[in-house]
């Protein structure tokens, strides 16, 4: 599961509750619950950009390939490393 055992501080190396490496975040924890509520953000946002391209007489076709292009890569990425936690996957999903 998790180390749960705290290391004494090494000089010049500053301790930290998470870490983002390549866009994905890591929790001391080993849950990705900061992860996924960072994506939702992010898409939700978006959703509200196409929202307001709807009301301005954008074609479905079209606000489809923005949904494609904009969210779906947004939820996606990294999908196989938090996946695998049932509570991290649960709000995906939901969205």
């Amino acid at each position: 599961k998790c180390n749960h055992e705290l290391y004494p501080p090494i000089s010049g190396i500053p301790s930290c509750t998470y870490v983002s490496i390549l866009g994905v975040t890591l929790q001391r924890d080993c849950k990705f619950n900061t992860h996924v509520k960072n994506k939702l953000v992010t898409a939700n946002k978006c959703l509200y950009f196409l929202r307001s391209l709807r009301r301005e007489g954008y074609k479905q076709a079209e606000i489809d390939f923005l949904f494609d292009a904009l969210i779906l890569p947004n939820l996606t990425y990294a999908l196989s490393i938090y996946g695998a936690s049932e509570s991290d996957l649960t709000p995906v999903q939901c969205f």
